[in-house]
């Protein structure tokens, strides 16, 4: 994984806005957003509909910005495994992008979902989703906008919750950080709907051997 560090600032994050040309972003949008036929399936996280199990909300349940919700998501990768093969060929252009970026590497995805969030009672600005980690530290974290909102991803510098970034959801942008990053999404409070897409992915050198999600 060398191409990252050659990315990344000191603060372990970037941020590339218009990662898909208009064309690939209107039709995720319109794909995920504005077609009624759309499966979203209900986040059960086996104690709760929620963004995460309440087993992560431990120690931060009481900050005062902490407020959970559920959401809608919609599996594409799970532990490496293509779950629908029909939506891993619709976010080809969005694998390409990525891959583009990290110097044509070849990516070894490990998840791919799309999260669909909502108005919730109680909510205002500073709030935020259950902080927690994606996956190992020698992975990458993707989170794509798919739309313009006002739901924002915080990235943390430590348990504390001190904020290191605060990203706007803006249609076709993504941020990138590492697998081991304290981060929370947030409900939107004046827009309609937030979506995502997060991907969790490690970039293959030519010396790696590995399974690999097919293309």
């Amino acid at each position: 994984m060398n191409a990252f560090p050659k990315l990344i600032s000191q603060a372990n994050y970037f941020i590339v806005d218009q990662l898909l040309d208009s064309k690939n972003a209107d039709f995720l949008e319109e794909r995920l957003l504005n077609t009624v036929s759309f499966p979203w399936f209900a986040s059960f996280m086996r104690d709760d509909f929620s963004s995460v199990g309440k087993s992560k909300w431990k120690g931060f349940r009481d900050h005062p910005g902490f407020l959970e919700g559920p959401q809608l998501c919609h599996s594409v990768v799970f532990r490496g495994k293509v779950m629908n093969s029909g939506e891993f060929r619709m976010i080809k252009a969005l694998r390409c992008a990525v891959s583009q970026l990290f110097d044509s590497a070849q990516l070894k995805i490990e998840r791919c979902k799309y999260n669909l969030q909502f108005q919730r009672p109680g909510n205002e600005v500073g709030k935020f989703n259950c902080p927690h980690r994606d996956c190992a530290a020698h992975q990458i974290v993707m989170v794509y906008y798919v739309n313009d909102c006002d739901g924002r991803t915080h990235l943390f510098k430590d348990e504390n919750l001190s904020i290191l970034e605060s990203v706007e959801s803006k249609k076709g942008r993504a941020v990138f950080f590492y697998g081991d990053t304290l981060h929370a999404g947030q409900n939107p409070i004046d827009s309609p709907v937030r979506c995502v897409i997060n991907m969790n992915f490690s970039v293959l050198t030519d010396n790696e051997i590995g399974p690999t999600v097919p293309a």
